[in-house]
C-alpha cells in the first residue's frame, strides 16, 4: 500500500492516508497527511483549533491520465469538488503480485461542521503511483480502469 485510508468498504482501521488541498481557482493541490478513523471520519488538526472530525464525500471526476517521468508514474486528474470546503484526498494500493492493479481511491474530506459555499471547485491533482514497474501494470481509479503504468 503506497498511501492507505479507510472508508465505504467496510475497513474500519485507522491508517495514514494522503490528501491533497485545492488550491484557489483551481490551481494545483499541495498534498498534506491525515489519519481516517472508523466509520471514514478523520481526525485531524488545524493550527490553533481544537481536533477537527473529517468526513469522506464524493468527487466528480472529469478526466484521469496516467503519465511517467524520472522520477516514476503519476495519475494526473482533474475534476471537481463539490464545496471549496471539501479536500481532495486519495489512497493507493499497489499490486500484491507483479502484473497485478494499481488501484487508486479518489474522494473528498470535509469538516460537516463548517458553513461554506454551495458552489463547485474545480481541481487539478497528481497523485504518485510509485515507481514504474518492470511489466505493464494496469491503473484503476475508482474501480474504472484509466490506464498502464509500465
Amino acid at each position: 500500500m503506497v498511501a492507505g485510508a479507510c472508508g465505504g468498504d467496510g475497513d474500519t482501521s485507522a491508517t495514514p492516508a494522503t490528501t491533497s488541498t485545492t488550491a484557489a481557482a483551481g490551481g494545483p493541490a499541495t498534498p498534506s497527511s491525515v489519519t481516517i478513523g472508523p466509520g471514514g471520519t478523520t481526525p485531524t488538526t488545524r493550527p490553533g483549533t481544537p481536533t477537527t472530525v473529517l468526513v469522506e464525500g464524493p468527487v466528480l471526476v472529469d478526466g484521469a491520465q496516467v503519465v511517467v517521468d524520472a522520477s516514476g508514474g503519476a495519475l494526473a486528474v482533474t475534476g471537481q469538488l463539490p464545496t471549496p470546503c471539501h479536500q481532495l484526498s486519495y489512497e493507493v494500493v499497489a499490486p500484491d503480485v507483479p502484473g497485478g492493479t494499481v488501484a487508486v481511491r479518489l474522494f473528498s474530506l470535509v469538516d460537516p461542521d463548517v458553513m461554506c459555499a454551495q458552489a463547485v471547485a474545480p481541481f487539478t491533482s497528481s497523485v504518485p503511483l510509485g515507481p514504474v514497474p518492470g511489466t505493464p501494470t494496469p491503473v484503476t481509479l475508482n474501480g474504472d480502469p484509466v490506464g498502464t503504468l509500465g
